[in-house]
This record gives C-alpha cells, sequence and structure tokens, in this order.
C-alpha cells in the first residue's frame, strides 16, 4: 500500500488516514531500503524490522553487522539521524 506521502522513507505525520489505520494494526512491520531505515530507525517499535542495504557503513555499525551482510534485524540501540550518521 503506498503511504499518501511524497516523501522517501516514511513519515508518520504525513501519511493517509487509511496507511494509518493499517500501520496502527499491524503485528510486523518490515522497512525495506535505506529510506525507511533513515526515517524509522529512532522508532522505539518492536514491530519494526528493517532490511536496508548493509554495504552501508553506518547501517551496517546501528544493526551490529559486518559490512556488505545481507541484513535482516532492529539497531542495537542506535538510530540513523537525517545525515546517516550513527546516534547512540
Amino acid at each position: 500500500m503506498e503511504t499518501g506521502a511524497r516523501t522517501v522513507g516514511l513519515d508518520l505525520d504525513g501519511v493517509s488516514p487509511g496507511f494509518r489505520e493499517l500501520y496502527e494494526a499491524a503485528n510486523l512491520i518490515v522497512a525495506k531500503g535505506m529510506g525507511h531505515f533513515e526515517t524509522m530507525s529512532h522508532l522505539a517499535d518492536p514491530r519494526v524490522w528493517f532490511s536496508p542495504p548493509g554495504q552501508m557503513h553506518p547501517v551496517a555499525q546501528a544493526l551490529g553487522v559486518d559490512l556488505n551482510a545481507f541484513v535482516f534485524g532492529r539497531p542495537l540501540g542506535g538510530s540513523l539521524d537525517r545525515r546517516g550518521k550513527t546516534e547512540p
């Protein structure tokens, strides 16, 4: 489903009511891609799991995986800021 927003990643403040309803009701949310990792990695939502490109050093560092690894996981106590820098 489309989010209804014209942005890369996910900005929950800009989504359509229909998308928000599905998001709130979901048991599992798989966020694929760098844009979703950058915009959602700060969320303290245990339903959200990421599959971003592991060839990006900040992503590998935030998820605690080797560079170029296939990634499916959650940040290990960190997230990425809007500039792609790892924050605690």
